[in-house]
């Protein structure tokens, strides 16, 4: 369990590891980076001699979480832990730990697929409807066939506990972990979004915080701007800049749980404020802008709009500093 310790969620590995006994189901909140979605599949695997199915909204999540549990246990992705989703697999034989999205999974139910030992709901806060379908399928198996039937574990950041806690007929366990503290600091912007985030790496650089720096764009034409960006201002310095967003290759993704000796920056949309958690980040940058698609009514089409973020979505990001050490968060925009 030694590769595990550096998740806050480990301080509390004994009153989970204590809840998978007696209990057929199980449902935990803790905050996002807790190590949650890495740790109780683990946990579960060691319950049983089947397979442990756990499923995510994104594809990018079942990927990146698969990736990072296969470099926890020094394997490849495919051997005990692998992913599965429309049209792309990393399993094997071996695989015991199995991320796959909630879509592809309700796929392969209909196809009449075998059902594994442990069905792990995670990001169950979202719900969205093949959640709620799956839900239901689950609990009806377990009326009908007690003994082998899979047990359901729901994990989530935040959650209606007493709605869920009804359905799957157990209590919920809160776990509250404790994590570093993160200096929140603000850069008025005066220049282009480009030299804004190379002023404020400067300021990381300066003071020595920049070994791995998460920077938050809206979309992927801004990540390709602050890249030229960076490169330009730091081209001759040993740096590794590395991209974060929907639809990457497994390579790609893969380089983000490679260790590295040089300062590391990743330039992400809001993808990683819940989907995934990327280790050893020291610092956050946040444009506080986001990206999302909108339905338009009168011309029938959805369309990208750019749109500050809530507060809530701004504590997501500054958290993403100070899981295992202390951390700084430089927001782009005027203190209010």
């Amino acid at each position: 369990m030694v590769a595990f310790q550096h998740l806050p969620l480990y301080q509390s590995i004994d009153l989970i590891s204590s809840k998978f006994e007696g209990h057929q189901n199980l449902i935990l909140t803790s905050p996002t980076g807790s190590g949650k979605s890495i740790l109780i599949p683990y946990l579960a695997s060691q319950q049983c001699k089947g397979r442990v199915v756990v499923l995510e909204p994104r594809k990018i999540a079942a990927q990146s979480l698969a990736e990072y549990l296969s470099s926890l246990l020094k394997e490849p992705c495919g051997e005990t832990v692998g992913y599965q989703f429309h049209l792309e697999n990393c399993k094997s034989s071996k695989t015991r730990i199995l991320f796959q999205t909630y879509g592809s999974f309700l796929q392969e139910l209909l196809h009449g697929e075998p059902l594994a030992d442990f069905v792990i709901f995670d990001e169950f806060h979202e719900r969205r409807a093949e959640m709620d379908l799956l839900m239901t399928f689950f609990r009806k198996i377990q009326e009908l066939k007690k003994e082998n039937a899979p047990r359901l574990i729901v994990l989530s950041a935040k959650i209606a506990v007493s709605e869920i806690e009804l359905i799957l007929h157990t209590s919920c366990l809160e776990l509250h972990t404790s994590s570093f503290p993160v200096q929140i600091l603000y850069q008025k912007k005066s220049l282009s979004s480009e030299e804004n985030i190379v002023q404020a790496l400067r300021t990381l650089q300066r003071n020595e915080l920049w070994q791995t720096t998460l920077v938050f764009l809206p979309g992927k034409y801004e990540i390709t701007r602050a890249r030229q960006a960076i490169e330009e201002s730091f081209g001759y310095q040993s740096i590794e800049i590395l991209e974060l967003f929907s639809g990457q290759t497994k390579e790609e993704l893969k380089r983000l749980f490679t260790p590295s000796d040089s300062p590391r920056i990743i330039l992400s949309t809001n993808v990683a404020e819940t989907s995934l958690t990327i280790p050893n980040i020291s610092a956050v940058i946040d444009s506080g802008l986001e990206r999302f698609s909108e339905f338009d009514e009168s011309e029938g089409v959805s369309t990208l709009r750019l749109s500050r973020i809530s507060l809530q979505n701004a504590l997501q990001r500054t958290g993403r500093a100070g899981r295992t050490q202390a951390g700084v968060c430089i927001r782009l925009w005027q203190a209010t």
